[in-house]
């Protein structure tokens, strides 16, 4: 006989509604997370949350949060101190409106810097002896009037210095910038027809790496995957159909959150999508059948019942048994009526982890609950917070249910 494996739900300084699921697999560790509060409330008027990223931006060993609220130009950064404890600081002021951001040492001087639509925010570099020293805002060229709504640090070139893809639905561009000069930022646009199809977002966070296996990312969006031209003659990314099945009444366009792993373990990568910005939401797995282009499409395992909007996902080894578990996080929000909207009247939002419970090569997944209520799950973050080797939880909100303030949450992975 295996060890039974449980998966359980504990909360500190947050009292939300709890539902604790159990399940069986042989030979696995014991998976549950702590919750606790970040932040509640979080300063700043009116709905939504952007600049959200998480990194040692302090370089004192652990991993700090950044948020900006929608209507507020204030950016945050949350300097973590202990697990129930996160000291706000302001960073910098620069423009409300935008949701995607990425940290990342733009100025390679050994501190993560913010990247959000249009502005890079530059990191003191002096943030453990000032923690409340000034963020320089540096403007770059290219960049897109409107909401950038997903952002993805990834070396596009493979130059070795890391690059950015950005989308801005209103101007229906999608691209990417070479930032090998920190002061002058080079930009080509992969497609510039993208919203004529009505698309609001879909590459972000992890829909950026190689289909095709030639060593260069490509990216994924609603109904195309657009491939890097890589050492090709040829200057144009070219779009390849897949089988994404659309939710036809959406409040912004078709959306979704997606990230590209190897889910077979067969030496192409597949990829994982969950609907967002709707209501009905799913998810899927999508498998690589290795013919640049040709995937399979396998629902996931989540609710039956109604559904909201799946704005958080991550692919990630989170029970430490070597193979790869899917974060799925219902975004928190209020009550939308007449559809389309964001969620069902009356919807409890829930964070769910699909374990996998096949093989390496044959990926089965069980759909674990965790948590019911008002925890956030808006572009959920996943890193190892406390530095114990195992990988947790950060999140926000994006609106409110009714009665309920903004804040943002930390769930720590207690797995053994």
């Amino acid at each position: 006989m295996g060890h039974i494996q449980c998966l359980i739900y504990t909360t500190i300084r947050f009292v939300p509604v709890v539902l604790v699921l159990t399940a069986c697999k042989s030979e696995m560790n014991t998976l549950s997370f702590t919750h606790f509060t970040i932040d509640s409330p979080l300063p700043g008027e009116g709905y939504g949350t952007g600049g959200f990223t998480l990194a040692d931006f302090d370089g004192d060993g652990d991993l700090d949060m950044s948020i900006q609220r929608r209507s507020d130009i204030t950016l945050y950064w949350y300097a973590y101190e202990n697990d129930s404890t996160w000291i706000r600081h302001v960073a910098a002021k620069h423009g409300g409106g935008q949701l995607g951001a990425a940290s990342l040492d733009v100025n390679r001087d050994g501190h993560p810097d913010i990247v959000m639509g249009r502005a890079w925010i530059e990191n003191p570099g002096n943030l453990a002896e000032k923690p409340d020293a000034s963020w320089t805002v540096h403007l770059y060229a290219g960049g897109m009037e409107g909401e950038n709504h997903d952002i993805v640090a990834a070396d596009i070139d493979q130059d070795g210095t890391i690059d950015l893809v950005s989308y801005a639905q209103n101007q229906g561009i999608l691209r990417w910038y070479q930032l090998n000069d920190p002061d002058q930022w080079s930009y080509v646009n992969i497609a510039e027809n993208v919203n004529d199809i009505h698309i609001h977002a879909g590459f972000a966070p992890g829909g950026v790496g190689d289909f095709n296996g030639d060593g260069y990312p490509d990216v994924l969006m609603p109904f195309y995957w657009y491939e890097n031209p890589g050492r090709s003659k040829r200057s144009n990314w070219e779009k390849h159909p897949w089988p994404y099945l659309e939710i036809p009444k959406t409040p912004y366009g078709r959306s979704f959150r997606s990230w590209i792993a190897d889910l077979d373990g067969d030496g192409d990568n597949d990829f994982v999508y969950a609907d967002c910005d709707v209501t009905m939401s799913k998810a899927y797995w999508c498998e690589n059948e290795g013919n640049a282009g040709d995937f399979i499409r396998h629902q996931l395992p989540t609710p039956d019942d109604l559904s909201g909007s799946y704005h958080s996902l991550g692919v990630y080894d989170l029970d430490l048994d070597e193979d790869l578990d899917i974060f799925i996080g219902e975004q928190e929000d209020a009550n939308q009526q007449p559809e389309p909207g964001m969620k069902p009247a009356g919807l409890e939002e829930r964070g769910m982890i699909l374990l996998n419970t096949g093989t390496p090569q044959q990926p089965a997944f069980e759909l674990m609950i965790i948590h019911i209520g008002n925890p956030g799950w808006h572009d959920t973050l996943v890193g190892d917070v406390d530095g114990d080797g195992d990988l947790d939880l950060v999140t926000k909100i994006w609106n409110a249910d009714e009665g309920r303030v903004w804040h943002a949450d930390y769930w720590r992975n207690e797995v053994r």
